[in-house]
């Protein structure tokens, strides 16, 4: 019988301790208000030219939304901004953003070679390739 008690207060014991850990380590942290972006200038400059007006949270553009949203990419956990900041790598690298269709109604947004080596360099250095 002792045993089984102590098995129990160990286990209740055990969910409060997990319980509050992951209640104050969600997956995606809040961003602070006024918070600046870890982007460095010289990438922010080419993602306001060319991401930015798809890339946010306020796009109208639900699928670029929803892949990417250049305004929530600090709040997001570790994982989740590696492996976003990954898909920029391998897309900008391929050439495919900004896509065709948005490049014939906005050919000045295109990427030069200059600024997709900028975004490729600032991608491959945050996640250690």
């Amino acid at each position: 019988m002792r045993k089984i008690s102590l098995i129990l207060v160990a286990s209740v014991f055990a969910l409060f301790i997990f319980g509050n850990f992951s209640i104050n380590h969600s997956p995606e942290k809040q961003s602070e208000p006024g918070k600046k972006s870890s982007l460095p200038s010289e990438v922010t400059k080419v993602v306001e030219k060319s991401c930015r007006g798809c890339h946010n949270s306020g796009s109208m553009n639900e699928k670029a939304k929803n892949g990417l949203s250049f305004d929530k990419l600090d709040s997001l956990d570790t994982v989740k901004r590696i492996g976003k900041i990954k898909d920029i790598y391998d897309i900008v690298g391929k050439g495919e953003m900004p896509p065709k269709q948005f490049l014939d109604r906005f050919p000045d947004r295109k990427l030069s070679g200059e600024e997709s080596k900028i975004l490729t360099d600032w991608a491959k250095k945050e996640i250690g390739l």
